[in-house]
Formats: structure tokens, C-alpha cells, sequence
């Protein structure tokens, strides 16, 4: 009795998904021993009841397929108490999509994560400037697949995702090969249909920049055969349409600093200024029209001369509220604020007023209207939409009652829509997947019976390197050079600076693409080939660049006995571990051994040869064990750690300079009351553990410093915040000897950054303005806040430190200066 009193709630199916661990609880099972019998992996399985809640622990596998699963405990010969567990279908899709690729293909990798088969469809999405034939396939749960799409054209590619009514929209730059620029290319169209009583038509049309200084655009349509045709050039451009009768339009513009104007057939002439205010002017032998504005105010008018008491005139304040007042056959007096919209004034036929509301929560969007003019009118239209389908319907009552209900569907890459109304019934089907669309469309009115076919074909031609460069070029410009290393050409060295790292050919020249406003190049040299990294700054008319490989030395360190390694001291600083490999440049160096605890070496000097490999055997003995004479201990702060490349200091107690010396070669040594400060940089190839060693005489302090990496340098933004055309000035500040210093901006120019000698030999500064050119690099944080990534380097000999950092930008707001 005890068990049917619980079988109810043991009737209960809980709900689970994929990856869970789930406790069931058994009430009411009398004492004694269980077995128990489950569809799901156990985890907690009980052997006994002691009369009290029984707890049952089982796991939900991750691919488990949905469906309801048993849990069930039974005593001996009696009846089974069993818990179900309904287990939810979870459709999980990760997707690897890179954010740039090379070349005409893309790579994803693609995985169902879920518990139920995936369909998916990869197409172009609606403005994308990069074309792939669209593809379906389907993943079996916990499949991975990694496609692979031809990708045809270059720019950006924005790629739709369509998996189980949910369309993911990723933006991929896809740019050429061999650091050449985005081409420039034209937008192409073909379009054509047939509607019933206007017959057939046909339209090609070509339209976009051929170069940063011209434009190109042309159209050819038909049946009524004519032809448009305008180029834009530096500051002029000029246009013309040509029809059956000739002539039938042109134009010609000239465009000069904030001033612009442009002379155009039939007779007309125009004049604009666009600075901190806009205006303008519109002349024809028909009528007069001007307009000014200056972001919040707006004064516009018409007077047409066959008619003077046509003038109108019309003065705006935007904003909230929006308010105007204009003068059209009229005069009128109107306003907006929130979803209130009214106007009231006086027309040739009698008073007018018109007042509306619009509104909306969720799917749901309404909107009324009343208005009196020359008797009153009511409106109501309210609409609803639950994806992929969508309702309408509209109310009028005046003169006459109107009224309409529309209904719409919309999955990619199909669109329904009717709409029913007293005049008829109308109706569209579409089908749109970039770059084709095709297009339905029907109306059952008074008139009979009509139809439309529409299609379309939507296409990119790039336009050839060598017309870019012969009317203007790239917003980058090509740049050809050499590498050598002891006068002779290096096949294979690496040149970076560009758009993207090139090779140099057999007689080791490079070409590259580099910003107009300069570029430091650095060239590395290939496997093989023993030589230090070269580096050059060049601008628009210098000569071509030659990038000189330095020769390099290579020295291999042996240890017999109880060493770690050595510190190489000279032209530059370096550690080489026991077994170790460094490369240097050619001289002389003393190394330093670094011992185990209870071993020693000596120091040795030597030199090392350009282009040559050196071995070098130290031999660590164990140290004699002697008394020692009592001395007061030497009394040294250390550093709690350190990091690769950074300058540190010891602080030793009542020191002087000349008396103290340090196992590492110091920077700069100064007294700091009765104490002397010794400042030293950690090596660059440190790592795990640092030996420090303090001498003052006879006596010695050592300690082990941990090393573990951290930013070496800081990156300060001011404003942090800034819009579209503001100023914002950069700050680094390094913790290493950093000679130099650069801030890579989105376009791919390096902006040098100048030093701060008064803020010590380490800070540089520089200022950069946010170009609209920008943005396609941001990451969009919210509708009105984008982020702007930025990387700055920082350099000391051949080695180079990065940090990254974003600026918030508003594309339209304020600034972010308080």
C-alpha cells in the first residue's frame, strides 16, 4: 500500500538535457535489498532500501537521442517502481569560420554538438561582395566536417548559416594572394521580366571604382533601347543618357574642397557646400529651389517661375521632438515626439488636423490616426509577426470604408505574401539566393486579371591591377625591393611590412603593397641561411629599398658536470641553457657560467665569427668546502619576479657604487638614501628561474627569481571613446629599453610614435584620427557602440614586444572626453 501511495509522483516524467547528471528520488520503498535496471549510465546505483528516499544518480549522454528513458528499482519478486526520463532534443552547431582568408577558397570546420541529426544550407547573404555556390549537407550528432567553398571575387564575404530555422551571418574578408590589395570591382546586374499590359524589359547595368580616384558607372536598358553612361575622376564627373532621339541627358561636375557644382542638360545648374553646415542650390529655367542646413535646423524652398504662387518653403528642427512648419499650397504647422506624430494648418479647401500613435510590444505593431479635412477620417493598421510569418490589418473610415488583411511567409530563400482589400486580391512568391532572385507576382482586380515575372543576376567584375595603377592606384601603393646579405641576393627571405609577408625570388626581390603614408619593412632570413633580421623605414619617393642581412654567428654550448648554462655578454645580452643553441651577431663575448648549487666554472672570452658556428665546452666542478670567516651577511632586496626582456633592480643596504657588483650587466647604478639601486635587464631567454649573484668584496648573495612572461609595455588610449573624424592620442609606456615604437592602425599603416624625454627614455606618444575606413575592421558591441582593435609594437635591437588594446567608437555620438 505504502508503494501505491507514491506511484503518482513516480509517474512523472523529468525533463533533461544532453550532458546532465540527473538525482531521481524513490519515496516509500519498503526496507530491503533493490536491483535496479536503467536505460541511462548509472552513476549513484543503490544495493538496499532502509525504508527512507532512495536516490538514484544517472547521466544523460551528450548524443543521447531524445525520447523517454526508464530508471527502475525492484525487490525481489514484487512489482517495479520506475522514474521516466524525457530527454529534449538539442540542435548544436559549432562553427569555425575564420575572420580573413587568402586566395579563392575558405576552409570550416563544422560540428554537431547536439542530439539530433543537422541539416544545414550555406549560401551568400543578400550584399555580399564574395560569391560561393550555395551548398546543403546534414551531420550525424558529434560529426565534424570540414568543407571547403570556391570563393569567387574579393572583399568581404558575408556568409549565412542556415540550420534548423536559425541563420547565423558571419563576415569573412577575403583578400588575394601574395599581398597584393583588394581589387576594385564593378557591381554588375542583369535584370529582366515580363508584366502583362507593359510587356517585356530587359536592363544590364555596371557601377563602382576603378582606382581610389575614379569611378566608373553604365547601364543599358530596354525595349526602349538607351544607354547611361557617367565616369568621376579626381574632382570632375560627368554622365550623359543617350535614347532613340539622341541626347536626352548629361551633366558635368566639378568638386573642390567643401565646394561643388555641376552643370546638366535639359538646361539646370547646381551648387553645394558641405562643411560645418550644408547647402544647396538648384537653378532651371522652371524654378529656383534652395535648401541650408546645419545638423539640427533645416530651411528649404521652391518657387517655380511659370507659377510664382506655388512657392513653398519649409523650416525643420530635428531631434526629439521633430518639428516643423512649412508653407506647400498651405500652411502647416506639425510635430513628433515619441510615437506621436500631429499636424494642423490651413489648405485652399479648409482647415486640416491629422493626429497619430504608433506603437508596438514583441511582435505585435499598431498604428491610428484621425484627421479632419474637409470631414473626418479614422485609420487603425496593426500588424503581427511570429517568424517565418507575419499578419496584417487595416481599417479606413471616411468618405468610404476601406479596409485590408495581409499575410506574409519569409524563410530563406523563399517569401510569400497576399493581401486581400475591396479593390482586389494581390500576391507575390519569391525565391532569393544570392546572386540569383526570381519574383512572382499577381493582382485579381475590377480590371481582370494580371501578372509579373521578374528575375535577377547579381555579379562582380574585378577590374585588372594594371588599369587600377594606371587611373589612380590603391589606397595603398606598390613597392619593389631587394634583400641581400654580403651584396649577394637571398632567395626565400620572408619581407613583412605589406598587406601580408611575402617571399623574395632567385635574385631576391620582393614586391609588396605598402600604405601611402609609409611603412617600416623588416626582412627575415630563410632556414638555412645564418643571418640577424633586417629592418628599413620607407615613404612614397624613396628609392627602392635595400634590406642588408646582417651576418650572424651561432654558438652551441656543451656542460660537463653540474652547470645550466651561460650568459653571453656583449654586443647583446643572452642565456644559453646547457645543450643550447643561440644565434648572435658577430664579436666578442664573455660568458658567464651559471652553475648548479656546490658547482663553479670559470669565465671565458671569445669571439665570434661571422657565418660561423662556434662550440664551446664548459666544465663545472664541484666547489671545495672550507670554513669561512664570520661576516656580517650582505642585506639585498630582490625582485618577487621578473619577466623576459624587463628591466628590474636590486636594492643592497648601505652600498656604494664601485663596491658592489652584479652576475648581470648593469644598466644604471644610483644611491637611494644610504642604500645603492642597481638596475639590469632580465635576459630575453630567460625562463623558469633567474640566478642573481650580488658581490661585495669577499662576500656574495645569490637567489633564484622566478620568470614567468607578462606585457612588457602599456598601451593608453585618450579619449577612450571617440566618433568618427575625432582625434585620439596614443601613450606607451615600456618596461624595457625600447628604442622604438609603432601603432599598427586598422588600414595597415604604422604610425610612429615619438618619445617622451621627459617622461623618461621609455615613453612614446603619438595621435592618429578614426577614419571611416576603420569600422570595417570593429567588432559592433551594440547598434551604437562599435570596438576597434589596435596593436602597438615596441623594439630593443632585434627583439619586438606587442600589446593590444580597443577603442570604443561611436559612430554618430559623442565623444568619450568628459
Amino acid at each position: 500500500m505504502r508503494l501505491l501511495s507514491v506511484l503518482p509522483l513516480l509517474a512523472l516524467a523529468l525533463a533533461a538535457r544532453p550532458g546532465e547528471a540527473l538525482v531521481l528520488p524513490f519515496p516509500g520503498l519498503p526496507p530491503g535489498p533493490l536491483e535496479v535496471a536503467s536505460d541511462l549510465p548509472l552513476l549513484l546505483a543503490p544495493r538496499a532500501s532502509d525504508g527512507g528516499v532512495v536516490l538514484v544518480a544517472v547521466e544523460v549522454p551528450p548524443r543521447l537521442p531524445p525520447g523517454t528513458y526508464r530508471v527502475c528499482l525492484r525487490q525481489g519478486s514484487g512489482l517495479p517502481a520506475c522514474r521516466e526520463v524525457a530527454v529534449e532534443a538539442l540542435p548544436r552547431l559549432a562553427a569555425q569560420v575564420p575572420r580573413e582568408v587568402a586566395g579563392r577558397s575558405l576552409r570550416l570546420a563544422l560540428k554537431n554538438e547536439g542530439n539530433v541529426p543537422l541539416s544545414l544550407h550555406l549560401a551568400p547573404e543578400e550584399g555580399s561582395e564574395v560569391l560561393f555556390p550555395p551548398m546543403a549537407l546534414s551531420l550525424a550528432p558529434g560529426e565534424e566536417r570540414e568543407v571547403v567553398l570556391p570563393l569567387f571575387g574579393f572583399g568581404f564575404l558575408r556568409l549565412a548559416l542556415l540550420s534548423e530555422g536559425r541563420k547565423e551571418v558571419y563576415l569573412v574578408r577575403a583578400r588575394p594572394e601574395g599581398g597584393l590589395p583588394l581589387p576594385y570591382a564593378l557591381a554588375g546586374l542583369l535584370e529582366g521580366g515580363y508584366a502583362s499590359g507593359a510587356g517585356a524589359f530587359l536592363r544590364f547595368a555596371l557601377e563602382g571604382s576603378v582606382s581610389r580616384e575614379a569611378r566608373l558607372a553604365l547601364a543599358l536598358e530596354g525595349p526602349a533601347p538607351a544607354l547611361r553612361a557617367g565616369v568621376e575622376a579626381g574632382g570632375v564627373s560627368a554622365g550623359l543618357k543617350v535614347g532613340e532621339k539622341g541626347v536626352e541627358e548629361a551633366r558635368l561636375g566639378l568638386r573642390g574642397g567643401p565646394w561643388e557644382g555641376q552643370v546638366e542638360y535639359p538646361p539646370a545648374l547646381k551648387v553645394g557646400y558641405s562643411g560645418e553646415a550644408l547647402f544647396r542650390l538648384r537653378l532651371s529655367p522652371e524654378a529656383l529651389s534652395a535648401g541650408l542646413a546645419d545638423g539640427t535646423w533645416a530651411l528649404s524652398g521652391a518657387l517655380p517661375f511659370a507659377r510664382p504662387e506655388g512657392l513653398s518653403l519649409k523650416l525643420e528642427r530635428y531631434g526629439d521632438p521633430h518639428l516643423y512648419a512649412r508653407l506647400e499650397g498651405g500652411a502647416y504647422l506639425g510635430l513628433a515626439s515619441g510615437g506621436w506624430q500631429g499636424e494642423g494648418g490651413l489648405s485652399p479647401s479648409g482647415p486640416v488636423l491629422r493626429l497619430g500613435y504608433t506603437g508596438g510590444e514583441g511582435g505585435f505593431a499598431y498604428a491610428l490616426r484621425a484627421g479632419y479635412q474637409g470631414g473626418p477620417t479614422l485609420g487603425l493598421q496593426a500588424g503581427y509577426a511570429r517568424p517565418p510569418f507575419a499578419f496584417t490589418a487595416r481599417l479606413e473610415l471616411g468618405s468610404a470604408l476601406a479596409f485590408g488583411l495581409g499575410v506574409g511567409y519569409r524563410e530563406a530563400p523563399f517569401a510569400l505574401g497576399l493581401d486581400l482589400s475591396p479593390s482586389g486580391l494581390s500576391g507575390f512568391l519569391e525565391w532569393r539566393e544570392a546572386p540569383y532572385a526570381l519574383r512572382l507576382e499577381g493582382r485579381r482586380d475590377a480590371g481582370g486579371l494580371r501578372f509579373g515575372l521578374f528575375g535577377s543576376y547579381a555579379f562582380r567584375l574585378p577590374v585588372p591591377e594594371g588599369l587600377t595603377l594606371a587611373l589612380g592606384g590603391y589606397e595603398e601603393v606598390p613597392l619593389e625591393g631587394r634583400v641581400e646579405l654580403l651584396g649577394r641576393p637571398v632567395r626565400g627571405a620572408r619581407v613583412e611590412g605589406g598587406l601580408a609577408p611575402v617571399e623574395t625570388d632567385g635574385e631576391g626581390r620582393f614586391r609588396l603593397y605598402a600604405p601611402r603614408s609609409g611603412v617600416r619593412l623588416r626582412a627575415l632570413p630563410p632556414k638555412g641561411v645564418l643571418a640577424l633580421p633586417a629592418e628599413a623605414s620607407w615613404r612614397p619617393g624613396d628609392p627602392p629599398p635595400v634590406l642588408a642581412l646582417r651576418p650572424a654567428s651561432a654558438l652551441r654550448l656543451q656542460c660537463e658536470g653540474g652547470g645550466r648554462g651561460a650568459y653571453l655578454v656583449g654586443e647583446v645580452g643572452a642565456f644559453v641553457p646547457c645543450g643550447g643553441r643561440a644565434v648572435l651577431p658577430p664579436g666578442a663575448y664573455r660568458l658567464t657560467p651559471e652553475a648548479l648549487p656546490g658547482f663553479r666554472a670559470e669565465e671565458r672570452e671569445g669571439v665570434l665569427r661571422p657565418l660561423a658556428e662556434e662550440e664551446v665546452l664548459l666544465a663545472f666542478a664541484p666547489l671545495p668546502v672550507e670554513a669561512l670567516p664570520e661576516a656580517r651577511p650582505l642585506r639585498v632586496e630582490w625582485p618577487l619576479g621578473v619577466a623576459p626582456g624587463e628591466v628590474a633592480r636590486v636594492r643592497v643596504r648601505g652600498a656604494s657604487p664601485g663596491e658592489v657588483s652584479l652576475s648581470l650587466p648593469v644598466l644604471k647604478a644610483g644611491r637611494q638614501g644610504d642604500d645603492l639601486v642597481l638596475l639590469f635587464q632580465v635576459p630575453w631567454e630567460a625562463e623558469g628561474s633567474l640566478l642573481l649573484e650580488v658581490r661585495h668584496g669577499e662576500k656574495r648573495e645569490g637567489r633564484l627569481v622566478p620568470v614567468s612572461p607578462k606585457p612588457l609595455f602599456a598601451l593608453r588610449l585618450d579619449p577612450a571613446r571617440a566618433r568618427v573624424g575625432e582625434e585620439v592620442e596614443v601613450r606607451v609606456e615600456a618596461l624595457f629599453p625600447a628604442e622604438e615604437a609603432f601603432l599598427a592602425l586598422p588600414n595597415g599603416a604604422l604610425l610612429p610614435l615619438a618619445p617622451l624625454p621627459e617622461e623618461g627614455r621609455w615613453a612614446f606618444v603619438g595621435r592618429f584620427r578614426v577614419e571611416e575606413g576603420f569600422l570595417g575592421r570593429a567588432e559592433a558591441l551594440s547598434p551604437s557602440l562599435l570596438a576597434l582593435p589596435l596593436k602597438a609594437r615596441a623594439r630593443q635591437g632585434e627583439r619586438w614586444a606587442e600589446v593590444e588594446a580597443r577603442l570604443l567608437v561611436l559612430p554618430g555620438g559623442a565623444s568619450g572626453k568628459p
